[in-house]
């Protein structure tokens, strides 16, 4: 893949960069916010059979990206990988909050330990995609939203929740019709 930055820059795709075509985007998006100051969320891809598509990515992984960057330098995916890691373990611990207040304890635990040892799960929570930021800010609201006690919990559910649209904007469309 060749990666169209933003201002006619081109960074060429290095499997070392990231796995997957939406790790090599969202690193090569945060790495031209970083040095050119360009916050745009298109990119141009030119795939190997040819054609050309622009990509529309939500902005709150990349800024991410760069939060991270910042702190541990200009190549930071070990650091990445730990963050997404240390975030992912906040979802099992709001599937089992959801789970106990839905149905009981024993219903709780099973969630837990199905949530925490599910293959999917182990894989992507150390992967550079913006669905491990995504599900914790989504199970997260969630939670809230089901333990609501006041208005402050809600407005923090509010919060969560868009957060988590500007981690996935297919999200958003799901919000308004539920």
């Amino acid at each position: 893949f060749m990666f169209l930055g933003t201002g006619g820059s081109s960074i060429k795709y290095s499997s070392g960069q990231g796995k997957y075509v939406a790790d090599s985007t969202y690193l090569v998006m945060a790495n031209n916010w970083m040095l050119k100051n360009s916050y745009e969320t298109t990119m141009t891809l030119i795939a190997p059979e040819g054609f050309t598509y622009k990509a529309l990515r939500p902005p709150l992984f990349p800024a991410f990206l760069v939060i991270i960057s910042k702190i541990h330098g200009m190549n930071p995916i070990l650091p990445i990988r730990i963050y997404t890691v240390l975030l992912s373990m906040i979802v099992p611990l709001c599937i089992w909050l959801l789970t106990r207040k839905l149905w009981s304890w024993r219903e709780g635990v099973l969630a837990f330990a199905w949530v925490c040892f599910h293959p999917h799960f182990v894989f992507y929570s150390g992967q550079i995609v913006p669905e491990t930021l995504f599900l914790v800010f989504s199970t997260s609201a969630f939670t809230l939203m089901i333990l609501e006690k006041n208005n402050i919990q809600a407005g923090i559910a509010g919060l969560l929740t868009g957060l988590a649209c500007l981690c996935r904007s297919q999200f958003a469309g799901a919000m308004l019709i539920g």
